[in-house]
């Protein structure tokens, strides 16, 4: 298998769509209506790869010499006609638990997003980090997807976050941006690789005003068995290959503890991937590898970097599993197929 290109919702296509008719802008002025993946937008159509969404966004915020483009998008967005992901956090009973809704579920719509949360110093911090080809200016969706959280949360309990710093990997003028949205107490730094989000921790306890149980258990029921590998919308294969992604970050994944993550025995994970002639440890492998070979095509990452993050003990034992997944040396196939200048 050849590595995919991180994906988005196509409803990043919908919000664009909005935000210009909203001013009285036809589409059709800014790209080409017929490549424009607006028109009758579902929960499930095709996703969206994220380099063309990072070019959308950037053509309407040149054009429109909107420098923070991102945040007026997350400003005017249309929670009326959001998707159900969006109504299942607003349902939920406090601030935690819109995170934890969004956590659960966003990773089987925009696999070019990571999500982590985690409690540091006292401090709710909530990362989000873009997955894109080198060179993808990625600058405005991530203003979108940090102001479009908090307004959310502003949204549902009628206040503003209390937000201690926000880390935005690209960097904006924070006054320009306090004067668009309260956060006057909020510090505002630079970050390499992640958005981050520094929440109080007392502030998460708030309930929301928008909070319905009924409707968050009868939205997440649906979600779950909507997103469910049972239901056909969608591919075992993908769902196990992230999820195994995002246990390398913090320990070793194992076909138990997958599966634990993913609500089902072991025996059952087995005979899923078997229906699709592969074995945990060749998937695990294969996945290890599709990332190795983004990485060698996207970035600057040495041998050595790559098989570190990738959980080989040696660089050797990676350089020998490369060279069996696709026929030559990582240093061969970075230099023919480098997309870095």
């Amino acid at each position: 298998m050849q590595p995919k290109t991180p994906y988005l919702s196509p409803k990043f296509a919908t919000y664009v769509q909005d935000f210009l008719l909203d001013r009285g802008i036809e589409p059709s002025e800014f790209f080409d209506i017929e490549e424009f993946p607006h028109k009758n937008v579902q929960e499930l159509s095709p996703a969206i790869n994220i380099d063309y969404v990072a070019k959308m966004f950037e053509i309407v915020s040149k054009k429109l010499d909107k420098p923070l483009f991102g945040l007026e998008l997350a400003q005017g967005f249309h929670f009326d006609s959001s998707s159900m992901i969006v109504l299942a956090m607003l349902s939920a009973k406090n601030a935690t638990g819109l995170l934890e809704t969004l956590l659960k579920y966003d990773k089987y719509v925009d696999t070019a997003i990571s999500l982590e949360f985690t409690i540091i110093n006292n401090e709710g911090c909530l990362s989000i980090e873009l997955l894109s080809p080198e060179g993808t200016n990625t600058a405005q969706i991530s203003l979108f997807l940090v102001f479009l959280l908090l307004l959310s949360l502003q949204r549902a309990t009628r206040t503003m976050p209390k937000v201690n710093k926000i880390c935005l990997v690209d960097q904006f003028n924070s006054a320009d941006i306090k004067q668009k949205v309260d956060l006057r107490d909020t510090k505002f730094e630079h970050s390499i690789n992640k958005n981050y989000i520094f929440f109080d921790l007392q502030y998460l306890k708030t309930k929301l005003n928008s909070h319905n149980e009924l409707l968050h258990e009868v939205i997440c029921t649906a979600l779950d068995k909507y997103y469910s590998y049972r239901s056909g919308r969608c591919d075992i294969i993908d769902i196990v290959s992230r999820e195994i992604l995002i246990q390398n970050k913090t320990s070793i994944p194992s076909i138990i503890t997958i599966a634990r993550a993913l609500n089902m025995s072991e025996r059952s994970l087995r005979r899923l991937l078997s229906e699709h002639e592969i074995t945990f440890k060749e998937l695990k492998s294969e996945v290890f590898l599709q990332r190795a070979s983004y990485y060698l095509e996207y970035t600057n990452m040495t041998i050595s970097q790559i098989a570190y993050e990738l959980g080989y003990s040696e660089p050797s034992s990676f350089n020998r599993a490369f060279k069996s997944y696709c026929d030559q040396t990582p240093d061969v196939f970075r230099k023919k197929n480098s997309n870095v200048d």
